[in-house]
């Protein structure tokens, strides 16, 4: 390919980690276009998430997603701030901690390995008797036996950070071509000089594959991506104020509370391909299961229903950083559940890498050249 170039970096896929790449290197003053498949940014995993940001309750303390989920909670609340100051969308984080329900004694002995791997770890975390349990939230079963007070958790509205990093690049210049996904890379030898659309070429002087479940069928990549969806299916539930105070889990299933009243019950796992269903048995599922520890969840109105695709690795760690055997490609994908939480910690890794620089990060378990070999 001959002749200037038009952008300094292409971005494929218009999510939250590639709207957030994309903010973090239009405030260094590149010149960036993100290349979404669909008609809006964020509109996959990003929005059908449930915007939980919870290192401590979910990752495991001595494996390496815990680090990064710490890491990446440690920056939050800067980030979002940033975000909100920029485009003028309040993503509505809170801190109010997590509640981990125990209902029967097997439940009790999971908190408890929990409760000693995250002390281990030099974290807070508190025991609550079933009394102190049924004082801070009223709504729980009285056949809670105990809970975890994870104090320093937080949620955020997923769907405002998206639509508020995608406002945000914009008015930074970033360029976002909807509808139009990425197909293929360019590539001049072994350097890749931008990527290939259904309406055109697009010349680019680095690009970044950040197209979440859709990453592995990009073609021309160096090496077998090793990215596949994963459905999970979120209800959504309607009270006039939010009836709990944090997010709760019980096993498998969670209730975020929205500061509109919502509240959000998930999340499946499902092998099915890039089938966004949502199905009767997954919807009996989640309500049945929330409903064993807040009951009060029955009387409430469905408002609605949802089905996403979490981009899922086959180690189930992220995917970030340069493309060994491609210079000029970048990959930042693979995030499965954790794809919220880590945006802010992906957003400078990528950037930085992109412009040659040390972001600080230890990303070191991400690296893609592990499937390279």
């Amino acid at each position: 390919m001959t002749g200037p170039r038009a952008y300094d970096v292409a971005i494929a896929g218009g999510g939250l980690i590639g709207a957030g790449i994309a903010l973090e290197l239009a405030r260094r003053g590149r010149r960036v276009v993100v290349i979404e498949k669909g008609d809006r940014p964020g509109r996959e995993s990003s929005a059908a998430a449930g915007g939980v940001l919870a290192p401590n309750a979910e990752a495991e303390p001595d494996g390496p997603l815990y680090g990064l989920k710490r890491r990446g909670l440690e920056l939050f609340p800067e980030w979002a701030a940033a975000i909100a100051s920029e485009s003028g969308v309040d993503p509505e984080l809170e801190r109010d901690g997590l509640l981990a329900i125990a209902l029967d004694e097997k439940a009790e002995a999971v908190n408890a390995r929990r409760e000693a791997l995250v002390q281990g770890a030099g974290r807070r975390v508190e025991r609550l008797s079933a009394g102190d349990v049924r004082k801070r939230e009223p709504g729980v079963t009285p056949a809670v036996r105990s809970a975890l007070f994870f104090p320093d958790e937080a949620r955020v509205d997923n769907a405002r950070l998206s639509e508020a990093v995608a406002v945000a690049a914009g008015r930074r210049g970033v360029e976002f071509r909807f509808g139009n996904p990425v197909t293929g890379l360019l590539r001049a030898g072994s350097r890749v000089t931008g990527v290939a659309t259904p309406t055109g070429d697009v010349a680019a002087g680095a690009v970044v594959i950040a197209a979440g479940a859709w990453s592995a069928g990009i073609a021309g990549l160096p090496f077998p991506v090793p990215v596949k969806p994963a459905r999970g299916q979120i209800v959504v539930l309607r009270a006039p104020s939010p009836p709990i105070a944090s997010v709760l889990s019980c096993g498998e299933i969670y209730a975020v509370p929205r500061n509109d009243g919502r509240v959000l019950v998930g999340a499946t796992v499902e092998d099915v391909g890039f089938d966004k269903s949502v199905t009767a048995g997954a919807v009996r599922w989640l309500l049945e299961g929330a409903a064993r520890f807040l009951p009060f969840l029955d009387a409430l109105p469905i408002e609605t229903s949802w089905a996403g695709l979490r981009p899922e690795a086959a180690d189930h760690l992220p995917i970030v950083g340069p493309a060994p055997g491609a210079e000029g490609l970048f990959l930042a994908t693979g995030h499965f559940r954790s794809g919220i939480v880590l945006a802010p910690l992906t957003a400078r890794a990528v950037a930085a890498a992109v412009l040659g620089e040390r972001s600080g990060e230890d990303l070191a378990s991400c690296d893609p050249k592990r499937f390279a070999r």
